[in-house]
């Protein structure tokens, strides 16, 4: 992410494509009244991304300069930036929680799919239980060797 392109008091922005936030005008009338322009907080939201999802968030990046409106420039745009980076991780907080309740959906209606469609017969139920038994208690089965090995070490460290 570069700040080549952010230039104060001017809208003149570099770099990624401008996403239209409506609110940004009606909240930020002049700029006299911050330590940092309104297009400054607005090109710092684009550069981020930050689109109609997350006018909440851009919100909170002119509420942060109106806040600091007795702090340098300098001081106000670095924090403007730093609250940007942490705000794009609860952009991707959000969007992953999304994800994860989509695919819980998923599975939820896939188990009930199964439940209805899936059985096994008696002969494979039986088939799958002599499988995994012999894949438990084989002593010449790596996972049984690793087990075991890991039990004699733990009797070996609480005994001493």
């Amino acid at each position: 992410m570069s700040s080549e392109g952010f230039v104060f008091g001017s809208t003149a922005v570099g770099g990624p494509a401008q996403v239209e936030q409506p609110f940004a005008q009606e909240s930020c009338s002049s700029d006299s009244e911050f330590g940092v322009p309104a297009q400054f907080i607005d090109a710092i939201a684009n550069a981020f991304n930050f689109g109609e999802a997350e006018n909440d968030l851009h919100a909170r990046l002119h509420v942060y300069a109106q806040l600091g409106k007795q702090l340098l420039r300098a001081e106000i745009a670095t924090g403007v930036f730093n609250l940007a980076a942490t705000l794009e991780l609860t952009k991707e907080h959000r969007f992953v929680n999304d994800q994860q309740r989509l695919l819980q959906a998923m599975l939820v209606d896939l188990s009930i799919h199964l439940d209805d469609t899936f059985t096994l017969s008696n002969e494979q139920k039986v088939n799958v239980r002599l499988m995994a038994a012999e894949m438990l208690f084989k002593s010449t089965c790596i996972n049984f060797m690793h087990m075991h090995l890991n039990v004699m070490v733990r009797r070996l460290i609480i005994a001493t």
